[in-house]
């Protein structure tokens, strides 16, 4: 049996224990074991493989943080072997700091490969036809135009500019529905002209060629055009240019895995002397918008009780955002998301914003592709030759070449369709990257843009998901930093301290505040520190950072380590039974019992006790499956009542759309397996 498919079955063999006591050479023989079958970097030999990495600061309860549980292990100690020297110390870990040691893997481990990337990758139809109009930008006029490619017209439609008879519409909001950014309208219907050359940014063209009997030609078209700045300032005032700032995301992808799908793109951003890749960048939540609003916002989601107050509500005017504080220094702003319907601020239960926040808003225009029949036609996914992030990934290059180095953007362009659903669907975006960044070097952009080339969150459904090294890989998506060469040969301390950064536990609010020091332009009064965040550029994360310090939910932390617990004992039974009565009383709340099925426990998968550095807390995690047919899994700590608590939502880590239809939509979907499934 290849990769970790044995992990559980491993750790059900190693004792029969029934209270929580880990000792020594339980942990040592457990970490052995593990090492085999995930095949992380490490050096077992001399033990360094069993060193339990320190993890996160202790919970506020009393308990956490002590040698163990009071009444079971007290005085026993964790086994903590020597630390390896400093020369190959990230030859074995991603982090080594006195509170987080993150152990690395190998991302191109030939089982892992073998079991779970082996797969066949759904492509585009290969009969597909390209496109024939696209964008001819006037950079000096700072306006777009409707382009014809003959040459496709010719070769793969046998046509002639005469025999094309197109009509085009704008793009535009759904003003008239009560959710404004749930929907998408057409404006009025304009002739297609050859060289024309509309006032509209998105649009959807319709066609019909006679002699080649095609009646339902259609395509998208996003014409970049300059449009005024909210506010002007006086560049003379600054001490250097602002640059562009340009947040690049691919949803679901963890860094080990970024390594695996985007082999091209890495080959060449590597070429870049300043490329920085972060090593410890750690999720904060669940899914997306518990790491991305926190991204935009510098808030939590959650915590602050930003979710609760735009619960079926818009969130304009409810906080302040990125794109605000560069709109207030001069900039034009962008922001897109791939899977509309997914958004930050729509799903499951908000309305998303009133009005237009951003100078550039593409999104009726993707709205448009995912409504039309061109999906339908190209595998659910593919729209004409590609998939759409091909051409969402044009525009943004567009973009920057259209406002030029003298009109600063802030773009947020998200794409997630690729990866979302498959973990080894990210390969089919290797290459539109690649094209990406090189576009951008050909045209001179890296120069003049900061780029943050990110995901929110590992795969975090399936199989995998559910794997040992499924779990690490969620907590850490990847993150890479790329400044402009003339950015750090002003700042060399800038370079200086992102090297050091990358190497420590480096979190969403983080990145925050580092693009808010670049939105202040290296001002005397700029932002590097807030309650949550440090600037990697300015500031030097402390080595004592805890998960707790950093607004790491616990369940999350990847600095805790793991050690394999007796899942057949009465304390996983219990822990078991606590998840599985919160999860029924979340339905009972929310007043879905009459078609949501009752939860019950089918068995327990996985239960392990957390150490942090060399003592022992009263944090556990379990997974468990269920009936009706489900997996969950939680992060609970066992209070000195001896009662127990959630440390952070319960999550769903299989796939649950196809049975929770009846809730869909709705905070609790992923606790529902409707009645009529």
């Amino acid at each position: 049996m290849g990769g970790f498919s044995s992990i559980s079955t491993a750790a059900r063999r190693v004792t029969k224990r029934e209270t929580p006591t880990i000792y020594p050479d339980h942990a040592t023989s457990v970490a052995a074991r593990t090492h085999s079958m995930l095949s992380p970097t490490l050096n077992t030999a001399n033990g360094e493989h069993s060193r339990p990495p320190t993890g996160a600061s202790s919970a506020p309860s009393t308990n956490a943080g002590t040698s163990a549980p009071p009444e079971n292990t007290a005085g026993i100690p964790l086994s903590v072997p020597e630390a390896p020297s400093t020369s190959d110390i990230f030859e074995h870990f991603a982090i080594y700091t006195e509170k987080c040691r993150i152990r690395d893997y190998d991302y191109n481990d030939p089982i892992v490969l073998k079991e779970y990337f082996s797969g066949e990758i759904a492509h585009c139809k290969p009969d597909a036809k390209p496109f024939v109009f696209r964008p001819e930008m006037n950079l000096t006029g700072g306006f777009s135009c409707i382009g014809f490619d003959a040459e496709i017209s010719r070769l793969h439609y046998n046509a002639t500019t005469e025999d094309w008879k197109c009509i085009y519409k704008e793009c535009i909001r759904g003003e008239r529905y009560q959710i404004i950014d749930g929907h998408f309208d057409y404006g009025a219907t304009r002739a297609f002209v050859p060289g024309d050359c509309p006032p509209y940014e998105y649009l959807w063209i319709e066609c019909i060629l006679e002699k080649q009997n095609i009646r339902n030609y259609s395509q998208p078209l996003l014409l970049p055009v300059v449009k005024p700045a909210k506010k002007n300032i006086r560049r003379n005032n600054l001490r250097r240019k602002p640059l562009n700032v340009l947040v690049l995301g691919m949803d679901s992808v963890s860094r080990l895995n970024a390594h695996r799908q985007f082999p091209e793109t890495l080959k060449f951003l590597q070429t870049k002397k300043n490329l920085v890749e972060l090593f410890g960048f750690n999720k904060i939540g669940v899914n997306s918008a518990p790491n991305q609003i926190p991204l935009v916002t510098g808030i939590k989601y959650l915590g602050d009780n930003l979710q609760a107050r735009v619960t079926n509500k818009y969130f304009d005017n409810e906080t302040r955002y990125l794109w605000d504080d560069y709109e207030s220094r001069g900039y034009r702003t962008m922001f897109f998301e791939e899977q509309w319907k997914y958004g930050l601020f729509i799903y499951p239960s908000t309305h998303g914003f009133k009005e237009v926040p951003t100078t550039y808003w593409p999104r009726p225009l993707i709205q448009a592709v995912d409504w039309s029949d061109l999906k339908r036609d190209g595998y659910e996914w593919c729209i004409g030759t590609d998939f759409p992030a091909k051409y969402y990934l044009e525009y943004t290059s567009n973009m920057f070449r259209m406002l030029g180095s003298d009109r600063p953007l802030f773009s947020y362009s998200w794409l997630s369709e690729i990866a979302h659903n498959d973990l080894n669907g990210g390969i089919r975006a290797d290459g539109y990257f690649l094209d990406f960044f090189k576009n951008m070097d050909k045209h001179g952009l890296l120069d003049t843009t900061a780029i943050f080339f990110i995901s929110d969150h590992g795969f975090r459904f399936g199989y995998f998901r559910q794997t040992e090294l499924g779990r690490y890989e969620d907590m850490l998506p990847y993150g890479f930093i790329l400044m402009p060469d003339s950015y750090y040969e002003q700042y060399p301390e800038a370079l200086t301290n992102v090297r050091t950064n990358a190497r420590r536990l480096v979190t969403v609010y983080d990145l925050h505040v580092t693009m808010l020091e670049l939105a202040d332009a290296w001002d005397e009064d700029r932002v590097v520190r807030t309650p949550n965040g440090y600037s990697l550029f300015s500031t030097v994360i402390p080595e004592n950072r805890t998960c707790l310090d950093a607004g790491i939910s616990f369940q999350f932390c990847s600095c805790f380590e793991s050690h394999p617990y007796d899942v057949g004992g009465p304390l996983a039974l219990e822990v078991a039974r606590f998840v599985i009565d919160t999860i029924n009383e979340i339905v009972r709340n929310n007043s879905a019992t009459e078609k949501c099925s009752y939860w019950e426990l089918n068995a327990i998968e996985t239960f392990s006790q957390l150490s942090e550095g060399n003592h022992w807390t009263n944090f556990f995690k379990i997974s468990i499956k269920t009936k009706p047919v489900a997996q969950f899994e939680a992060a609970v700590e066992l209070l000195s009542n001896k009662s127990w608590t959630l440390l952070s939502e319960i999550d769903r880590t299989d796939w649950f759309s196809s049975h929770a239809g009846c809730a869909k939509s709705t905070d609790y979907e992923r606790y529902c397996y409707c009645k009529n499934s």
